[in-house]
């Protein structure tokens, strides 16, 4: 049974509190003063601790015979099992006498992996990344250190830790650090993940990475870094890098985030190559042989006219009010509008459908050719988007960065 420090002289950081309160909830105390008394903390902070525990979805409130009562949710239980089993594990060190430097070379046994992430920080400097220092402290005191640390242009924080296996107490650490740091964290590892290790990931939205994908890993967060500043995003792409790959692992980023993704593209594109494997999207094939919506032979993919605006604005709006998700559409490309309909037509075009995208809160990710119009062109299409990109043979770079 659970039993939180009574001595006046233990000291507890926030996070130890936060768990002891989370704990006293998975004996079943759910009366908020009950709740006060087994944690032992002030009738202020368990006010603090609850209201951040419901925030992060550790618990829920409820009512009874009119009078508040909290329970944990199945995140709060994981967390408050392993903290428990964590407590139980480090009785025998509790019984031991260790002088300060011990501790340390204790806590060095279960270091992370050296392997240096600083190409991968050079990478993400390059597409309008922050590196900040490897450690950050937390919103409890205590100060967390990091293989890497990098602050993206919407001000969000990513944080790395290396590993060469992980097993379940490594996601827990990690998990640990992300509450109390509030930044994304990433586990990227070198060697294996046990099978509860993957489980427990998965279910505190902790992303694993092997070290080996790194720096494919590199170009999906700039670009999902760059498509979160705004409603719309215009990709200048140079035509003679593979700039496909990139698409596709934009395009694969938001169907695992559970958007409902649509992608425009002509056959001919490479885009169309990389984009019709994928499963979880459906294709709009730009076509000069069809003058209405037409079904293909494949049930994710159907044919619409390239030359009619009005038909292609009709179906962008059926896209974007259809869905209960957030829907991303992939417009490939900016330049062939210009060469089907004319560069007045096909700003017109671009204008309406980038507010139309807005009012229904969805996203145009559109791809743009480079060197294919004048500068004065260039800018004019450049002022519809929000923010824009540049994909080339260097990989992936904010401008201006």
């Amino acid at each position: 049974m659970f039993e939180p420090p009574k001595d006046s002289h233990i000291r507890r950081s926030k996070l130890e509190m936060i768990c002891d309160v989370l704990s006293a909830i998975a004996d079943g105390t759910d009366a908020p003063t009950r709740i006060m008394y087994r944690a032992n903390l002030t009738w202020s902070n368990l006010v603090a601790f609850l209201e951040t525990l419901e925030r992060h979805q550790m618990l829920s409130k409820y009512y009874e015979s009119g009078r508040i009562r909290y329970k944990l949710t199945n995140r709060g239980f994981v967390l408050a099992n392993l903290y428990n089993k964590l407590r139980e594990e480090g009785k025998e060190l509790e019984e031991e006498t260790m002088s300060y430097k011990q501790l340390k070379v204790a806590r060095a046994a279960a270091k992370r992996d050296e392997v240096s992430l600083s190409p991968f920080v050079e990478q993400l400097k390059k597409t309008g990344f922050k590196a900040l220092g490897m450690t950050l402290v937390g919103r409890s005191g205590s100060r967390h250190a990091f293989n890497a640390l990098v602050e993206a242009a919407d001000g969000t924080k990513h944080a790395f830790l290396v590993y060469e296996d992980v097993d379940y107490s490594k996601i827990l650490a990690s998990y640990v650090a992300q509450l109390d740091t509030n930044v994304r964290l990433y586990i990227v590892h070198t060697g294996k993940v046990d099978g509860e290790a993957q489980k427990l990931a998965a279910s505190y939205s902790l992303e694993l990475i092997q070290f080996s994908l790194m720096s494919s890993f590199a170009r999906r967060l700039a670009i999902r870094s760059a498509a979160s500043l705004s409603e719309s995003l215009l990709l200048e792409v140079d035509p003679s890098s593979p700039y496909e790959s990139a698409v596709r692992e934009l395009v694969t980023e938001l169907v695992e985030k559970g958007d409902a993704v649509y992608a425009f593209t002509s056959m001919s594109s490479p885009v169309y190559g990389v984009l019709s494997p994928l499963s979880g999207i459906r294709l709009y094939v730009l076509t000069t042989k069809v003058s209405h919506v037409t079904q293909t032979g494949r049930e994710d993919e159907v044919m619409v006219p390239e030359h009619d605006s009005a038909v292609l604005l009709h179906v962008l709006e059926e896209l974007a009010q259809s869905n209960e998700k957030r829907v991303a559409i992939v417009f490939d490309n900016v330049s062939d509008m210009m060469v089907a309909l004319g560069f007045e037509r096909a700003h017109a075009f671009f204008k309406e459908a980038n507010a139309m995208m807005n009012k229904f809160d969805a996203s145009l990710i559109c791809l743009f050719e480079q060197n294919m119009v004048d500068e004065r062109t260039v800018n004019l299409i450049r002022g519809l988007f929000l923010s824009r990109a540049v994909i080339d043979s260097s990989g992936i770079r904010i401008p201006g960065s």
